[in-house]
């Protein structure tokens, strides 16, 4: 019994299934069609990250100007009016 059971491993390992002729390389490769979707997206993806980083920073200097303008030591309700209403 435990020779038998040592031995089917390498039984079921001898036989090696080989590939079908019936598929061609090209039929699974993503080809040109695949190449300019991955492109498109690489392109949008960087587009989109410069936008953000662009907006960040409008938001960050936006907060620095405003923190200037108003001062940040003096507490809201005794702060004087200033600006625009």
């Amino acid at each position: 019994m435990l020779t038998s059971l040592l031995s089917a491993p390498s039984l079921l390992g001898a036989a090696s299934p080989t590939p079908s002729p019936a598929v061609k390389a090209e039929d699974v490769s993503p080809g040109t069609v695949g190449f300019i979707v991955t492109a498109l997206l690489a392109v949008v993806t960087i587009l989109l990250i410069v936008s953000m980083a662009r907006k960040i920073r409008r938001v960050r200097y936006r907060e620095q100007v405003r923190q200037e303008f108003e001062g940040p030591d003096e507490p809201l309700e005794e702060r004087p009016r200033r600006g625009r209403r």
